[in-house]
């Protein structure tokens, strides 16, 4: 389980962020935790945005991986 702050990016779309949250959605009857992600649109202009989707849907970005092995 990821902890807010921790960097994560989505594995479809490969948007990329920081974790600010945590939700659910109940698919099927059955609850599904999701993350709640604070992600870059647009660098340059700054634009940021939040993305809410299922846990299962983000993976740790390589910076985030090489922060806890060091």
């Amino acid at each position: 389980m990821f902890q807010v702050g921790d960097r994560v990016i989505h594995h479809a779309s490969g948007q990329s962020g920081n974790v600010i949250g945590y939700g659910h959605q109940i698919i099927d009857g059955v609850y599904q935790p999701t993350l709640i992600v604070r992600v870059v649109r647009d660098r340059e202009l700054r634009q940021t945005g939040v993305v809410e989707d299922l846990s299962a849907n983000w993976i740790p970005s390589e910076e985030e991986i090489h922060s806890q092995v060091a």
